[in-house]
């Protein structure tokens, strides 16, 4: 997906999202990285405030990705405990990318878009955890310890959060 940016004349896409981050050293091209980092990184890089600027970025509502905000609002309604499920699944496991791709790259750019904006510090420790693994495999249990050592919080926690941060 290409996103024009304005009087800029620039343009960039989730896969620059992608790329930008390994070619910068916030994460390695061959480690094992849990794809809802990768990609919810770099969906929420689609959005021109988040990035560029020349666009005010004051408002929050410029760097959400109403798109993105709107298919976790048809997922789950209204049922936080729905989510914090998705979110549980999508931390320990890339499955979902699999079977529902574009649910998951909502999720990932939900939680992700959260953990930047209400806890950049531990979102950061956490980014610094996955470069320091290395290329060890990466259990499912060791992606939820990963993930509840960082945030101090298990995924499913952050769904009533994440919700509201969405929905303003």
């Amino acid at each position: 997906m290409v996103v024009h940016i304005g009087t800029s004349g620039w343009s960039y896409d989730h896969w620059q999202g992608v790329l930008y981050p390994h070619n910068t050293g916030v994460h390695e091209r061959l480690f094992e990285h849990p794809l809802w980092m990768v990609e919810g990184l770099a969906t929420m890089f689609e959005i021109a405030a988040v990035y560029d600027s020349n666009v005010p970025r004051s408002d929050i509502r410029l760097r959400t990705h109403s798109e993105k905000a709107l298919v976790v609002q048809q997922m789950v309604g209204e049922d936080t405990v729905e989510l914090g499920a998705l979110f549980d699944n999508l931390v320990t496991s890339d499955h979902l990318f699999r079977s529902h791709p574009e649910e998951a790259y909502a999720l990932s750019w939900a939680l992700t878009f959260y953990l930047a904006e209400r806890l950049p510090k531990q979102y950061f420790a956490y980014i610094e955890l996955q470069r320091q693994r290395g290329f060890q495999s990466y259990t499912d249990v060791d992606r939820n310890l990963d993930f509840r050592r960082a945030f101090e919080v298990a995924p499913n926690q952050l769904a009533v959060p994440v919700m509201r941060l969405i929905k303003d």
